[in-house]
């Protein structure tokens, strides 16, 4: 997870037209109340500059970016974060799958 960007990092996707804010990172998230299993991405965007919309926002991958146009912000809690949520992964490999982008 070395490569992962910091929330307040913009990024277009590929194929995508838009810039996107990165307002979250390591998400699992439930794609339908029926999943057993949880989903893991790397990212949770939204569209730039409007910032958070819950109706719009997009769950993604590193390598679904095709561009970074700014990094956000980073410190050592950052890189502590990635690394205990790396380390979960490890633990619970059997809990969740890994999100694709269609």
């Amino acid at each position: 997870m070395e490569n992962i960007l910091p929330v307040g990092s913009v990024v277009y996707l590929q194929e995508g037209t838009a810039p996107l804010v990165i307002v979250a990172i390591a998400q699992f998230v439930k794609k339908t109340e029926s999943d057993e299993k949880l989903t893991y991405f790397d990212y949770t965007g939204s569209i730039y500059p409007q910032g958070f919309d819950a109706e719009n926002s997009f769950y993604f991958n590193q390598e679904n970016v095709a561009e970074v146009v700014f990094t956000g912000y980073e410190n050592e809690q950052h890189d502590r974060y990635l690394k205990a949520i790396e380390e979960w992964k490890e633990n619970n490999a059997d809990s969740f799958e890994l999100g694709k982008v269609e």
